[in-house]
């Protein structure tokens, strides 16, 4: 699986999960929430796999949600002051 959000590397029974969005100090969005799901199950599928680190990139591990959202979402919050915090929330209680 190719990853746009984080670096997921693996070898001699520990696997490695980067948080790549330093231009964001690592800030969570949908997508990272979803490969970061991706790469947890990789690794917990991969009988070698003992440990699993998970780190970020850049000065900070993770601000926290990034609430900017994209442009170009047309969700039914669009408009909304917090149209992108309401549409990430929303997306990942149905997680």
């Amino acid at each position: 699986m190719d990853f746009k959000t984080i670096v997921y590397g693996c070898g001699d029974g520990i696997a490695k999960i980067t948080i790549n969005r330093p231009e964001r100090m690592n800030g969570y969005n949908e997508t990272m929430v979803k490969e970061m799901c991706a790469a947890i199950d990789l690794a917990r599928q991969d009988n070698d796999v003992r440990v699993l680190i998970i780190t970020g990139s850049g000065r900070a591990f993770c601000a926290g949600g990034d609430i900017s959202g994209a442009p170009e979402s047309r969700s039914r919050f669009h408009g909304h002051p917090m149209g992108h915090m309401l549409e990430m929330r929303e997306g990942f209680i149905s997680w």
